[in-house]
């Protein structure tokens, strides 16, 4: 079920943008020991009305990072929270196949009008354990 619904949110945020919508950049990120990279895009979020979505997707190995609400900033520091925060909070998530990490805390750097870096807590659905996770793109 829950692999389900992750294919159908990455699905629709891919399929529900016109093109010049979306800017292309490049993004790396780290977690659970993983390293990866690929293409950054950015996807005007509708339901929030100062929010993007970023993501660095390796779709040929069901790999995505998402990140709900970029803050529109050019520069500045920014915190990172939870699923429980809310709709329209900043979040980080990560789609790793069959397994999913949430953002817990944290904290994104702008550090450009399209850039950032980001270090933060994050916990899955798989298990108890908790997992630092950071990175860094443009969009």
């Amino acid at each position: 079920m829950k692999k389900m619904i992750s294919l159908l949110l990455v699905g629709f945020l891919f399929s529900s943008c016109e093109e010049e919508d979306i800017g292309v950049g490049t993004g790396k990120f780290s977690i659970a020991g993983w390293e990866y990279s690929g293409p950054g895009v950015k996807i005007e979020n509708e339901e929030c009305a100062t929010g993007n979505i970023v993501s660095v997707a390796l779709e040929e190995k069901d790999i995505y990072l998402f990140v709900f609400n970029m803050p529109e900033a050019a520069s500045g520091s920014f915190r990172v929270g939870s699923r429980s925060d809310g709709t329209c909070a900043l979040k980080i998530g990560i789609k790793h196949g069959a397994k999913n990490y949430y953002s817990l805390s944290g904290t994104l750097t702008k550090t450009g009008a399209r850039k950032y870096n980001y270090i933060i807590t994050m916990y899955s659905d798989f298990s108890d354990d908790f997992y630092t996770s950071q990175g860094e793109g443009s969009y």
